[in-house]
C-alpha cells in the first residue's frame, strides 16, 4: 500500500521538518515520479486526493484510480501469494503496508480489512485470502534481511504449492 514516512527524518527535528517541507511539496512532481523509484511508492496519508491525482505508479498498481480488470485478473491468476512483514522494518512505514494496511488521514494504522483496496477487492487480495490462496506472515528483523534458512522455510514452499 506504499510508504508514508522516512525513518531517519522525524518531523519534530529541524532537519526532519525541512525534509518533510520539501517532500510534501515535490514528491508527486512528474520528474521525481519518473526518475526516483521511492517516489513511486509514496502514499501521502494526509492528502489522499493529492495521492490519487498525482501518483504515477502506486495508485494504478493498487487499482485505486482507473480500475483495470486485467490487473485484478492477473493477481487472481496466482495459485498462491505470501505477504511478508518484517517486525523491525525501517523502510516500509507503516510496516502494515506489507500486509496491505496503511495510515489513515490522522496517522492511525488501518489494517488491510479496513482499506478500500481490500473491502472493494480492487486487486483480488481479499479473494485470494478468502480462497486460502494467500497468507500473511511476520518475521523478525529489518527490511529484506533474512537468512537462507528463512528463505527455505518461508519462500520455497510458495513455489511448491
Amino acid at each position: 500500500m506504499g510508504v508514508s514516512a522516512a525513518p531517519r527524518f522525524p518531523r519534530e527535528d529541524i532537519l526532519g521538518w525541512l525534509f518533510w517541507l520539501v517532500i510534501d511539496r515535490v514528491i508527486y512532481w512528474d520528474i521525481l515520479q519518473w526518475f526516483l523509484a521511492p517516489a513511486n511508492y509514496w502514499r501521502d496519508p494526509k492528502n489522499p486526493e493529492h495521492f490519487l491525482k498525482h501518483s504515477l505508479f502506486l495508485r494504478d498498481a493498487n487499482n485505486e484510480a482507473n480500475f483495470n480488470q486485467t490487473r485484478k485478473d492477473l493477481w487472481l491468476g496466482l495459485k498462491f501469494a505470501r505477504f511478508v512483514k518484517w517486525e523491525s522494518d525501517g523502510v516500509i512505514i507503516p510496516r502494515e503496508s506489507s500486509w496491505w494496511g496503511m495510515y489513515d488521514t490522522d496517522m492511525n494504522i488501518l489494517s488491510r480489512f479496513d482499506t478500500e483496496v481490500y473491502q472493494k477487492d480492487l486487486i483480488g487480495i481479499r479473494t485470494l485470502e478468502e480462497e486460502g490462496r494467500a497468507d500473511f506472515i511476520s518475521i523478525p528483523g529489518d527490511h529484506m534481511h533474512f537468512s537462507h534458512e528463512q528463505i527455505n522455510r518461508i519462500v520455497s514452499p510458495v513455489f511448491t504449492r
